[in-house]
């Protein structure tokens, strides 16, 4: 009876020994940085203000102009807001 890699680890060690012991040899890309250390772009800087996007966006023309909207202000108003839109 011949004893594999495979029956004596279990199978872990079967798919250890079919793989062929890679986990044991260094990694392929040695002058490459890891994939771990790879940046992205940096986050935090996604809110550059515009007066007309936010007026056209939250403001009183464009609340008004929907349902949704006129609840939202009246919402407001009951609340007593200074500001009801933008």
């Amino acid at each position: 009876m011949a004893f594999g890699a495979g029956s004596l680890l279990g199978p872990a060690g079967r798919s250890a020994a079919l793989l062929g012991g890679r986990w044991l040899q260094p990694p392929l890309c040695l002058g490459l940085p890891s994939p771990l250390q790879a940046r992205g772009k940096a986050r935090g800087n996604e809110y550059q203000p515009s007066n007309l996007k936010r007026k056209r966006k939250h403001g009183w023309v464009r609340r008004l102009s929907t349902p949704g909207g006129v609840q939202v202000v009246l919402r407001r108003m009951l609340k007593g807001r200074a500001s009801l839109t933008h």
